[in-house]
């Protein structure tokens, strides 16, 4: 298991900026049906670190972001949901007897 020193590096920033490292070996790596990671391949990655305040300020913003989006979507899909609704009720009237 991965464990950052908590005075140097916050989980969060990993969290979000992993992924593209981790991409980057993966397509590296041999065709598989399972692609394990070693030690080696994580030691390979150069991922330049900000200040550790920098970093909560990134994650704090990319968090927040991310919460307005799930938002957003909830509430698209209700509009989805209700103008689905309003068709069925307006097919239900125009075809009335």
């Amino acid at each position: 298991m991965f464990k950052p020193k908590p005075n140097a590096i916050s989980t969060g920033f990993i969290k979000y900026s992993l992924g593209k490292y981790l991409k980057s070996i993966w397509e590296k790596k041999p065709f598989a049906t399972v692609k394990h990671l070693s030690a080696k391949d994580l030691h390979s990655v150069f991922m330049p670190l900000p200040p550790l305040p920098v970093q909560h300020e990134i994650v704090a913003r990319l968090e927040k972001e991310l919460g307005e989006i799930e938002n957003l979507k909830a509430a698209a899909e209700r509009g989805l949901r209700l103008a689905a609704t309003l068709r069925a009720a307006i097919l239900t009237e125009a075809f009335a007897p």
